[in-house]
C-alpha cells in the first residue's frame, strides 16, 4: 500500500480545510464575510420653523417642558429644557416617533450642547 501524505502537497491540505470550513459556515448560515455598514444619515436635523413644529414632533415626557426652538451661532436648532430647580421632576425626556430599519447599523449619535451640565450630571 501507498503512502499517500507523500503524493498530497502540503498547500493542498490547508486549501481542503479551508474550502470545508467555509462550506459549513454557508451550510449553517454564518457569515463569511464583514457586513457592509450602513450609510449615515439624519434621522433628524431638528430645523423647525418654529415652536409648534418642533413640539409637533416632540412630545415631552410626564412633566417635562415642551420642545422649543432656539437660533445658535445663526443655525436653527432644538431646545430641550431641563428646569430640575424648584420643580419636582427626577429627569426630563421626550419623545418623537420615527419608522427607521436600524437592523444594519452599528449604532446611533446624537450632537448635544449643554452650557450648565452640573445638574444633569
Amino acid at each position: 500500500m501507498r503512502n499517500l501524505q507523500s503524493r498530497v502537497p502540503a498547500n493542498a491540505v490547508c486549501h481542503l480545510t479551508f474550502e470545508i470550513i467555509l462550506i459549513l459556515a454557508f451550510a449553517f448560515g454564518l457569515p463569511v464575510s464583514a457586513a457592509v455598514p450602513a450609510q449615515s444619515a439624519v434621522i433628524d436635523d431638528c430645523q423647525y420653523s418654529g415652536d409648534a413644529a418642533a413640539q409637533a414632533a416632540w412630545r415631552p415626557m410626564r412633566c417635562s417642558a415642551p420642545v422649543a426652538t432656539a437660533t445658535l451661532d445663526g443655525r436653527k436648532v432644538l431646545r430641550l429644557p431641563c428646569s430640575f430647580a424648584g420643580g419636582n421632576i427626577e429627569r426630563a425626556s421626550w419623545d418623537r416617533a420615527v419608522k427607521l430599519d436600524l437592523s444594519s447599523s452599528q449604532g446611533i449619535q446624537f450632537k448635544v450642547l449643554c452650557r450648565k451640565a452640573l445638574p444633569v450630571s
